[in-house]
């Protein structure tokens, strides 16, 4: 039965001894195919390593980036995936090839396969980057439908054990979904491509639809449990151990709503969103502080509030709130419109809580301060800081002499990208060559070869 149907179709020359070992037995005895000369047993299982990354027939041939591994298990993995349905075969499938699966499925767009392995995930973590590799992979495959899909799926899986808690028998294990990475796609340049704001759409309505769902769950439990005591046991009914989301996070005035009321501490449920980088663009002053509120503490890395014009006074009212933050390394306040050219008693207070702020803020290492006109005050501005800064951009500051100078005795090592704008003044050339002079020579070529005198 097995070697007739070999026979039936023709077999690709260099799949042909693999699949047709001769020492397997003697009903599987290979066939002298004219114009191949006879191999031993073991060179006949060997594929040749020139055809190595010849993808066969069989296999949907989709272009993989450069460099990728196009290993035998990498193409038996796409076979499978190709072949879905796979809920049949997942039970008896070993733990350790899911990862290559989801690769696969991922990589050739096919979410319903990915529904699949997310329902029945056997480890506690499931990381998009790492699974899928490089960055570059996730930018060159369109990924909309696949992202959609898995959170689906999550949401799917958490519905199921509310409903029936303990009696689950998809295995899966999944604790912390991170989709932190996945590249945005602002202009829509691939029809299939996902932005972050639309990421973010998608997980808080995600987030929303299952906390409503246990909400419901719970009142009709307390109805089936009438009495004084229905809703203590509603609430003391077992509950599921739930799935953090980490995420980056894009919010403006569309999609504000929905994620305040993700975040919501009331509405914590089974899905929980955990923000790693937030972009907040044109929201009010208020808005900001809210959303700041909200947010775990511990998971914030990068905070980039840009399009607003805050001031020194809508910094003095923000920046103590992301002193809340232990472990943020970024912050992005480009166009906050800070202008402090013209001294006054005021913007020297401003100034001098602006530098307080920033000293409370220990993990700091990257600044963006584009479009701040600080002219003289650079000094002021970072002199508490407590720790040397990796990036500073200062982009469109109207930087004077006294703030080159002042980069030129300050500037370490660790300064990887002083981000300054070309457009210097020829009179500010000779306080520049200073700086220059200060930065070690191999990250002299991050800063663009105009501005060198």
């Amino acid at each position: 039965m097995f070697s007739h149907s070999f026979q039936q179709r023709e077999k690709p020359p260099e799949f042909r001894n693999l699949l047709s070992p001769p020492h397997f037995s003697h009903s599987f005895q290979r066939r002298q195919t004219p114009g191949i000369p006879e191999r031993s047993p073991i060179t006949a299982m060997a594929p040749s390593r020139s055809r190595s990354t010849q993808i066969p027939p069989c296999i949907p041939k989709r272009q993989l980036p450069p460099g990728y591994s196009d290993s035998l298990l990498f193409l038996c993995a796409r076979r499978m995936v190709a072949q879905h349905p796979l809920p049949v075969l997942l039970p008896a499938m070993p733990a350790h090839l899911y990862p290559i699966l989801f690769q696969a499925a991922f990589l050739d767009g096919r979410p319903l396969v990915l529904r699949d392995l997310v329902a029945a995930w056997p480890f506690p973590v499931l990381n998009f980057q790492r699974l899928v590799g490089r960055r570059e992979l996730l930018r060159d495959h369109p990924c909309k439908l696949c992202v959609q899909a898995v959170i689906l799926a999550v949401v799917a899986q958490l519905r199921r054990q509310l409903e029936e808690p303990g009696h689950d028998a998809s295995g899966c294990r999944l604790r912390v979904l991170d989709v932190t990475g996945v590249p945005d796609d602002p202009a829509g340049r691939a029809p299939d491509g996902m932005s972050v704001w639309s990421g973010t759409v998608a997980l808080a309505k995600a987030c929303v639809e299952v906390s409503k769902h246990q909400r419901e769950f719970q009142r009709r439990g307390s109805k089936r449990h009438k009495g004084r005591s229905g809703a203590a046991t509603a609430a003391a009914a077992p509950q599921p151990p739930g799935v953090d989301v980490h995420a980056d996070l894009f919010v403006n005035g569309t999609s504000y709503g929905i994620l305040r009321d993700a975040l919501q501490p009331g509405a914590a449920g089974p899905l929980r969103l955990k923000c790693r980088e937030l972009q907040a663009e044109k929201l009010s002053l208020a808005g900001i502080v809210g959303l700041l509120e909200t947010l775990d503490p511990s998971c914030v890395r990068r905070v980039d509030l840009r399009f607003r014009n805050l001031g020194l006074t809508g910094l003095s009212v923000i920046l103590p709130h992301l002193s809340r933050f232990p472990e943020l390394r970024s912050l992005k306040l480009q166009y906050s419109n800070v202008d402090v050219r013209r001294p006054t008693p005021e913007s020297a207070i401003g100034i001098r809580c602006l530098a307080g702020q920033l000293g409370m803020l220990p993990s700091l290492r990257e600044l963006n301060l584009g479009s701040s006109r600080l002219s003289g005050n650079l000094r002021q501005i970072l002199c508490d800081l407590q720790a040397p800064l990796e990036s500073l951009e200062l982009a469109f500051c109207s930087l004077v002499p006294a703030d080159l100078a002042f980069l030129s005795h300050r500037v370490s090592a660790r300064l990887q990208s002083p981000g300054i704008h070309p457009s210097i003044p020829w009179s500010h050339i000779p306080q520049f060559h200073g700086l220059w002079s200060q930065i070690p020579r191999s990250q002299n070529s991050m800063i663009p070869h105009s501005i060198i005198p």
